[in-house]
């Protein structure tokens, strides 16, 4: 039960000052707490130009105890192939080892998915992964930590990289 409250604790210095609502009555705009998710509309400054300009939202969902983080873009929005390869190049620069790297192709919508098998010895996380995937016409990056003690600092390190990484990849006009 601690680790639940402490990713609720990280989501809300992560992303600001929130207002929690019920899961039934959630908008947009609004947070969603259940027990194991936390939702809401990432602010205005997490944005990409297009969006920004009143372009469909980024949504971002910590998702379970496992530290899954996911960042919803709309099909017209973001460039998949554009931001994997943005990732790949910072990852470099931060040193981190690639043990693997392989792409697949989605379901007839010829949008590839990369997996990233991200490890570093100095984490007590085992393991790390970046993962590309299109659910309902939404591109979907997911971060997780397969570990039974989860590193939120560096969770939380990580996930302010996202943002850095959105912010500077070109969007599809």
């Amino acid at each position: 039960m601690n680790s639940r409250y402490t990713l609720v604790i990280v989501a809300l210095a992560l992303i600001g000052t929130v207002q929690s609502v019920a899961a039934e009555e959630t908008t947009q705009e609004d947070c969603k707490f259940t027990r194991t998710s936390f939702e809401m509309t990432i602010p205005c400054e997490w944005k990409t130009p297009q969006e920004a300009d009143g372009g469909d939202p980024i949504v971002i969902d910590l998702g379970d105890d496992a530290g899954h983080l996911r960042i919803y873009f709309s099909e017209e929005t973001a460039s998949l192939r554009k931001i994997a390869r943005k990732m790949r190049k910072t990852a470099r620069v931060e040193r981190w080892k690639l043990r693997s790297r392989r792409r697949v192709r989605i379901d007839g919508n010829r949008a590839l998915a990369t997996l990233f098998d991200i490890r570093k010895g100095a984490l007590k996380t085992r393991q790390l992964f970046y993962f590309f995937n299109v659910d309902d016409g939404r591109y979907i990056l997911h971060f997780g930590a397969h570990s039974k003690r989860f590193d939120y600092r560096r969770f939380r390190r990580v996930a302010a990289s996202f943002k850095r990484r959105i912010q500077s990849a070109q969007v599809v006009k």
